[in-house]
C-alpha cells in the first residue's frame, strides 16, 4: 500500500511538472506569435515608434516574463529539489531574454523623452522670437518648399517626386539632374559641405546654423518625409545656407555635386547592412569613388589634416560595420588617406564638438556603445 501510495504521488508530481512545462511553452510560443505580429511595427524602426506603441512593446514582454515566472514558482513546492533547481535556471535564462528586450525597450522610450523635452524648447525659443518672426515662417511652410520664394532649396532625384516618403507631385520642386551652381544657390562662394543620410536633420541643421556666414550645408536623404521635415526645421532657424537633396546617395552626388567642389562630406550613422556581403550598404566601391570625385582634393605635399583639401568622414557605432568602411577604404588608398597618426583607420569616439544627432542621445540615454570617427583626405 505504502509503494502504491507513493508511485501515486510520484505521477501526480511528474503530471504537475509536465502540465507546467506545457504551459510554459504555450506562453513561449504566444510571445513569439506576438513578436511576429509586431515585426511589421518593429520594421520601421524602434525610433518612428509613438510612446503608445513603444508601451505596447513593453508591457508584452513585461507580462510575459511575470507570467512565466508564475507558473514555475506556482509548482514550485510540488515539485522535487532538482526540478526546482532546473527551472530556476530555465527563469535566469528567461529573465535574461526577455529582460533585456525589455530594458531596450525602457531606453527608446527614454529617448523618446528626451527628444520631445528638447523639440519642445526648440518650439518654445522659437515662438519667443516675437510674432513677425513667426509669422513670416508660418507664411514659408504655407508656400510650401515647391514654392520659387522657398528659402530652402529641395532637389528630388528621379522617382522621389510620386513616392520614397508620401506626398504627391510638386511642381516647383527641382528635379532636373543637372549640376548645381553652388553660387546661385546660397548667393556666395562660401565652403561648401555635405552630410549623407541626413535623416531628420538635426545634426545638418544645428551645423549649418554654427556655419551661418562662413559656410554652406547640403544634406542628402534617401526618405522624402525626412527631407521635408529638414526643410521644416531649417525654416524655423531662418537658415539660407542649407539646400536638400531627396534621393539615393550615389545618384544624387553624381547629378548634382559638381567635381571638386565639396570642403567635406559627412556620412553620420548609416544603417549597417543586413548581412555580410549584402547590397544594402552605402559605403562602397561607387559611393568612394563619387564622394571622391566631389570632394576637393589634397595639393601635392601638403598635409592630411586640413588646408586645402577635401575630407571624407564616417561615423558609426557599428563595430561590423566600421570595419566594412574601413575595408572598403584600404581598398582604394590612390583615393583616400587616413589623417589619424600613424596610418590608423579609425579613432574611438567622435570629436569634442562634432555636433549632436539623434544617436548621440541614444548614447547619452544610456546606450553606451562604442563609436567609431573615421575621417580621410581625397588625394
Amino acid at each position: 500500500a505504502a509503494a502504491a501510495a507513493a508511485a501515486t504521488a510520484a505521477a501526480a508530481v511528474a503530471a504537475v511538472a509536465a502540465d507546467t512545462e506545457r504551459r510554459i511553452q504555450q506562453l513561449e510560443g504566444a510571445l513569439h506569435k506576438e513578436t511576429l505580429r509586431v515585426n511589421a511595427l518593429c520594421g520601421r524602426g524602434l525610433d518612428q515608434l509613438s510612446y503608445q506603441e513603444l508601451s505596447a512593446l513593453q508591457r508584452i514582454h513585461e507580462d510575459g516574463l511575470m507570467a512565466v515566472r508564475s507558473l514555475v514558482s506556482g509548482s514550485g513546492g510540488q515539485q522535487q529539489q532538482g526540478q526546482q533547481q532546473q527551472q530556476g535556471q530555465q527563469q535566469q535564462g528567461q529573465q535574461g531574454e526577455y529582460g533585456a528586450t525589455s530594458r531596450s525597450v525602457q531606453q527608446f522610450l527614454r529617448l523618446r523623452n528626451s527628444d520631445a523635452l528638447r523639440e519642445v524648447a526648440e518650439v518654445e525659443a522659437f515662438l519667443a522670437r516675437g510674432d513677425a518672426y513667426v509669422a513670416d515662417v508660418a507664411a514659408d511652410v504655407l508656400r510650401g518648399p515647391e514654392s520659387e520664394s522657398s528659402p530652402v532649396l529641395i532637389v528630388e532625384g528621379p522617382g522621389e517626386r510620386n513616392g520614397n516618403g508620401g506626398g504627391g507631385d510638386d511642381e516647383g520642386v527641382a528635379s532636373a539632374a543637372a549640376p548645381l551652381d553652388f553660387a546661385e544657390v546660397f548667393g556666395n562662394s562660401l565652403p561648401v559641405r555635405m552630410e549623407v543620410c541626413s535623416g531628420h536633420g538635426d545634426w545638418v541643421t544645428a551645423r549649418a546654423a554654427s556655419d551661418e556666414g562662413t559656410g554652406n550645408w547640403l544634406a542628402l536623404e534617401m526618405r522624402r518625409n525626412r527631407v521635408r521635415l529638414t526643410w521644416a526645421k531649417a525654416l524655423r532657424r531662418r537658415l539660407t545656407n542649407v539646400a536638400l537633396l531627396c534621393g539615393m546617395a550615389h545618384d544624387m552626388i553624381g547629378a548634382h555635386v559638381p567635381p571638386d567642389s565639396l570642403h567635406e562630406l559627412h556620412v553620420n550613422y548609416p544603417d549597417p547592412p543586413e548581412w555580410v556581403g549584402s547590397s544594402q550598404c552605402l559605403v562602397d566601391a561607387a559611393f568612394l569613388l563619387a564622394a571622391h570625385r566631389s570632394l576637393r582634393k589634397k595639393a601635392a605635399g601638403g598635409t592630411n589634416t586640413g588646408g586645402g583639401g577635401g575630407h571624407l568622414t564616417l561615423v558609426t557605432d557599428d563595430p561590423t560595420y566600421a570595419m566594412r568602411m574601413c575595408r572598403e577604404l584600404s581598398k582604394v588608398p590612390h583615393l583616400f588617406e587616413t589623417t589619424e597618426p600613424w596610418g590608423k583607420p579609425f579613432q574611438a569616439g567622435v570629436p569634442e564638438g562634432y555636433g549632436g544627432s539623434y544617436f548621440d542621445e541614444m548614447w547619452k540615454n544610456g546606450n553606451l556603445r562604442d563609436r567609431y570617427y573615421i575621417r580621410y583626405a581625397a588625394l
